[in-house]
């Protein structure tokens, strides 16, 4: 199963209580909140289209409480587990800005929390494979934690998507946070890089191969949703 998460719009409006103003959140979270729709959109037209994923099951999330220790993901999968197969993987989506600015983190909370590297690099493969230049990062000291750090903690293999890696400049938890700061493309290459990776995974499962699925060295090439 594959778990998409992206934590809510709701909680960056934490930042009022010491500030006085509040932010859009335009791009943290909406931003991720559009992949997820949209994907959620695609996957619905697909299924009733007669093209549902043959083994595969998704899960689509959203949490309050991010920006405070992952209140909501924390409480969410210490109460869901159930519905992930013991082969399970989450891709998290977080502060969508600039496509030239993205990375797949493979360390969360404040860079002392190890997500999943194979995952991570595996994403970053399949991008170069789109012709996307997405590489694996991690979070900084003082820089936070997402929601795929609760997926780790329990064991599930987790990675974020985000541009606000260590060393970018964004609008984020700022009264800036609008939407003319989002790249339509960093949304369309998220997109697109979740659907790749479900219908590698969807395959992989339907038909089990003897190798990796990096043997055949064969390359591929998704058009944009």
């Amino acid at each position: 199963s594959v778990l998409f998460l992206v934590p809510s719009i709701s909680a960056v409006f934490y930042l009022k209580s010491y500030t006085g103003k509040h932010s859009p959140g335009a791009g943290d979270n909406a931003s991720g909140l559009a992949v997820i729709s949209t994907l959620l959109h695609y996957y619905s037209k697909e299924r009733s289209e007669g093209r549902p994923l043959s083994s595969t099951r998704l899960v689509f999330a959203s949490f309050d409480g991010e920006e405070c220790g992952t209140a909501g993901s924390l409480g969410w999968f210490s109460s869901n587990t159930h519905l992930l197969s013991p082969k399970s993987y989450v891709l998290n989506f977080d502060g969508l800005y600039r496509e030239d600015d993205m990375v797949f983190l493979a360390r969360d909370g404040n860079g002392l929390i190890p997500l999943s590297f194979p995952l991570a690099s595996r994403c970053s493969r399949i991008a170069s494979s789109m012709g996307y230049h997405i590489g694996v990062g991690k979070l900084g000291f003082l820089g936070g934690e997402t929601d795929a750090a609760s997926a780790a903690a329990m064991g599930i293999p987790a990675v974020t998507l985000t541009s606000m890696a260590p060393g970018t400049d964004t609008p984020a938890h700022s009264e800036n946070d609008t939407y003319d700061k989002i790249s339509e493309e960093a949304i369309a290459e998220a997109i697109s890089i979740a659907i790749k990776l479900v219908s590698e995974i969807d395959e992989e499962d339907r038909k089990p191969s003897s190798g990796s699925y990096l043997d055949s060295g064969k390359r591929y090439k998704l058009s944009k949703y």
